[in-house]
């Protein structure tokens, strides 16, 4: 696959860190179960047709969780905060560095 724009800036060590990272989660981090999880996003998808599929994910599963969804400041400048406040979902900017 194609890494993101913040992750493909990052020179190759630093990628191969940040995706280590990711493939160890504490073990405080949940997911959903994907028989859950489907059902949801269908029902997201039909209330906000305009979601790819990774933000259809992202509300899905903190619609589920009952969790509050961390934005970058770019994400944060589009169209997810509206349809996370439309869910009550919780969310902030998570800004780093």
């Amino acid at each position: 696959g194609q890494l993101s724009g913040p992750f493909a800036r990052l020179a190759a060590a630093e990628q191969a860190a940040a995706i280590g990272a990711m493939l160890r989660l504490p073990d405080d981090i949940s997911l959903p179960d994907p028989r859950l999880l489907v059902p949801e996003m269908v029902t997201t998808h039909q209330r906000h047709p305009q979601l790819n599929i990774m933000n259809l994910e992202a509300v899905a599963a903190a619609a589920l969780l009952e969790a509050r969804v961390l934005l970058s400041v770019r994400a944060s400048e589009g169209i997810l905060p509206q349809i996370l406040d439309a869910e009550g979902i919780t969310w902030r900017v998570a800004r780093v560095g």
